[in-house]
């Protein structure tokens, strides 16, 4: 508790000092991105381990469908030699011969054990040999077989095996057999056992089935016995199977009996596998994948499915094994993990003190500036990014002393220019007042056109001065366009008419002024002038959608694709050069410019040419309604 309290104290001195602002930030900076990979490593760890244990899964599922092969392989061979010898003449002959009245009551006398318990011999040594020989010769015909026998329901045993002295059968082994007595009460095929009175305690696995006679099939005439070597199954088992982990299991429904492979060998008959699996196939045959099972105080994953009526097979894998090579992996890697963070923590605590002390003489500085100390420098060592700073700060800090310098400079400037500027005022009204005299004067001499031309000029001027304001009214803008238009009617002796349309909903607000003029003066110069034809200008403005449209539109000589495109070229550069040539229009480049300053995006100009139109030349001003909201610079 006292270490949890000292801790506890050092965290409260320290926490509000510099080192450990940069301490805790910099563990920020490196756990979040190791945590955020921890989290994408274990769901790649998780995907990986459902994809392994799908792939193992579907392997064990394919081996089992070649384990199925093979032993249906091996059980169909078996099932093809106990139907040679059912049907075998001699063998027929012999046992319908020796019981030609055989019956149910015979066979029941037979399997109730009336007959003596003791080795029986034939009397008859001719039918013995020619049975053993019948018998021989389907044992040899194939090498797995260890011995057959044939018994009759006349007691008699008829055999043939490799080892006579040390296999041989007595009436109390059948009496005792499971799988005899179920051959005898069941009409299903083979049934067969590992671990019986007929095997003997060898290594064998004994078949039995009933044998009807040929003429009379609903009469059983005898028993047939095939003895296989049990190391002939686990060679057929044993080339597919090579992983010690990998249990494989064949259950006879008919006996409860059970062949269980495993590790290169069979296991002995009571392996709790069987009994499992028999106590699970409810389970088992509702799903075609695997189930986990707790077999020998272990956890196996156990597929199962029924080879035929009296069958049935199954695979499974040791889950323990199969989660031990992932759970080491997953354990090395969050070992990792915790390792890096610790490491995290100790290269955040270093990394903190080495650059405290440098960021804290910066903050120093910085601050000291902020309070007005312009000659503050900081001296940082060293080449890194820090250093930059430092230096960074250094030219900055000189560069506010000068520029404070200037704008003292800057403000004594600002004061002259205003002084200037209230006397220049007094200029553009001398100039009004005298243009009123001049049309005063040409008024009294009779000279009409003189002083409309000097009446339109007084007026244009005195919209012009607009009381110093940039921004004027649409409407008041139109007034300019129209003592222009009739300024310039006088002096080309009325070559041209003029049409003015002005949307009312529009005429209240605000644009630059002299924005129509310079269009004007480009219809007329560069248009109207070079035709012979009466000359015809449309000044409208109007809403068309969500933009306000000023146009100037005439139907002077139009303009060429080539002229077009130098136009709309030269406005999107930022050139002013003197010595462009007249035809660019630096009256349409003024315009351009100062709405752009205005307007910005919501401002843009197009130039429509049409020869086909009444009009050929068209140049709209198009500014989107949102630039007038209420509020905004401009409709203030």
């Amino acid at each position: 508790m006292k270490l949890f309290d000292r801790l506890g104290d050092l965290y409260r001195i320290k926490r509000d000092t510099f080192t450990f602002k940069v301490f805790y930030k910099l563990l920020i900076l490196v756990i979040i991105p190791n945590l955020i990979l921890l989290g994408v490593v274990s769901f790649l760890v998780i995907q990986q381990t459902n994809r392994i244990e799908a792939e193992r899964f579907n392997s064990l599922l394919t081996l089992k469908q070649s384990l199925d092969n093979g032993i249906s392989s091996l059980l169909d061979e078996t099932n093809e030699t106990v139907n040679n010898i059912i049907i075998d003449p001699q063998i027929q002959e012999t046992l319908e011969r020796v019981n030609p009245d055989s019956n149910v009551r015979d066979t029941a006398s037979f399997m109730n054990g009336d007959i003596s318990d003791q080795e029986y011999i034939s009397s008859d040594y001719t039918t013995l040999t020619n049975m053993r020989t019948a018998l021989s010769s389907y044992r040899l015909s194939r090498g797995n077989i260890h011995s057959i026998g044939v018994v009759d329901l006349e007691e008699n045993i008829y055999l043939s095996s490799t080892s006579s002295q040390s296999y041989l059968l007595t009436r109390n082994d059948l009496r005792d057999s499971e799988i005899f007595n179920a051959a005898h009460a069941n009409d299903s095929g083979l049934i067969w056992s590992v671990d019986d009175t007929i095997t003997k305690n060898q290594d064998i696995v004994t078949f039995t089935r009933k044998i009807p006679s040929v003429d009379q099939p609903q009469n059983i005439i005898g028993y047939a016995i095939v003895n296989l070597f049990l190391n002939s199954i686990e060679g057929t088992l044993g080339q597919y199977i090579d992983d010690p982990n990998i249990v494989f299991g064949i259950i006879d429904n008919m006996s409860n009996q059970s062949i269980i492979f495993q590790g290169n060998h069979i296991l002995q008959n009571n392996s709790e596998f069987g009994h499992v699996v028999n106590d699970n196939q409810e389970a088992l045959r509702q799903t075609t994948s695997f189930v986990a099972l707790t077999i020998d105080h272990g956890q196996w994953y156990i597929s199962s499915s029924d080879l035929d009526t009296n069958q049935q097979v199954f695979i499974g894998y040791n889950k323990d094994v199969m989660n031990a090579e992932l759970n080491e992996t997953k354990t090395l890697l969050y070992s990792g993990m915790f390792i890096l963070v610790m490491m995290s923590l100790f290269i955040s605590l270093k990394g903190a003190k080495l650059i405290a002390s440098r960021l804290n003489a910066l903050s120093q500085s910085i601050k000291k500036l902020g309070e007005g100390s312009l000659k503050e420098r900081v001296h940082l060592k060293g080449k890194d990014e820090l250093a930059d700073i430092g230096d960074q700060f250094n030219h900055m800090a000189a560069d506010i002393e000068q520029l404070l310098i200037r704008l003292e400079k800057e403000q004594k400037r600002k004061q002259m220019f205003e002084l200037r500027v209230l006397e220049y005022q007094l200029n553009p009204h001398f100039l009004y007042n005298t243009l009123d005299s001049i049309q005063w004067l040409a008024i009294e001499q009779d000279q009409q056109e003189i002083s409309e031309m000097v009446y339109g000029l007084s007026r244009l001027f005195q919209l012009i001065l607009s009381k110093g304001k940039e921004m004027i009214t649409i409407e008041d803008e139109f007034q300019m366009a129209q003592y222009y238009l009739n300024i310039q009617k006088i002096r080309y002796e009325n070559r041209f008419v003029y049409k003015m349309d002005l949307d009312p909903k529009i005429k209240e607000m605000k644009i630059s002024k002299l924005i129509l003029q310079p269009m004007i003066e480009n219809a007329i110069h560069h248009g109207i002038r070079k035709v012979r034809y009466q000359g015809l200008i449309l000044i409208s403005g109007r809403l068309d959608d969500d933009y306000v449209v000023l146009e100037v539109a005439d139907n002077g000589i139009g303009m060429t694709n080539e002229r077009k495109g130098e136009l709309l070229g030269f406005l999107r550069t930022e050139e002013w050069l003197e010595d462009k040539p007249d035809h660019l229009g630096y009256g349409v480049k003024n315009i351009d410019s100062r709405l752009k300053l205005v307007f910005g995006d919501s401002y843009e100009m197009r130039i429509l040419t049409n020869n086909d139109d009444e009009y050929t030349t068209r140049v709209q001003v198009r500014i989107h309604v949102d630039a007038y909201e209420e509020g905004s610079d401009i409709v203030q």
